[in-house]
């Protein structure tokens, strides 16, 4: 496989219930893999093993079930240059974890442990947000909001649903 997927830029996987070969593709490619896209897949059994994906750029995570802080957490870690976040179910329960000081967009959708404290560590963490977008995120409050809009220098676009302002 290692040939095969030498020149990889990007992986959609849709409706995988089983995602034992994804580790393998990623390591395959992970010089030049800068698009990783998961929709309606099954985390339950990913590992993500001393993974380091530095050309990824871009994570999308849609509809898929199994995703655990620790699955997210893999993920962060090994994509320490990441631009753009998008996921339903967003779940990062530890301040911990290092989240790539370049991203620039986050959207976050459906992620209803996501707290005001959560939300404010990754706004410290990431400098260079541009796009911001948050839907249904029930625990945010105008707190997070005026956090976000003070230290997000950056900041063009801002898009809020169902969150308490």
């Amino acid at each position: 496989m290692g040939d095969f997927c030498r020149n990889l830029s990007e992986i959609q996987l849709q409706h995988c219930e089983s995602l034992d070969s994804l580790e393998n593709l990623l390591l395959a490619s992970k010089a030049t893999l800068t698009i990783l896209y998961l929709k309606k897949c099954n985390f339950t059994k990913l590992k993500l093993r001393n993974i380091r994906l530095f050309a990824l750029k871009r994570l999308v995570l849609e509809d898929c079930c199994g995703l655990s802080k620790q699955v997210m957490m893999g993920f962060l870690e090994a994509a320490p240059n990441l631009e753009i976040i998008n996921c339903e179910r967003f779940s990062l329960l530890s301040q911990s974890i290092n989240i790539s000081v370049k991203l620039r967009v986050l959207i976050l959708v459906s992620s209803p442990q996501l707290t005001d404290a959560m939300f404010c560590y990754i706004v410290h963490s990431c400098p260079m947000l541009e796009v911001v977008a948050l839907c249904n995120c029930s625990l945010l409050t105008d707190w997070s909001v005026g956090k976000l809009v003070q230290h997000a220098k950056y900041l063009s676009v801002l898009f809020l649903s169902l969150i308490h302002i």
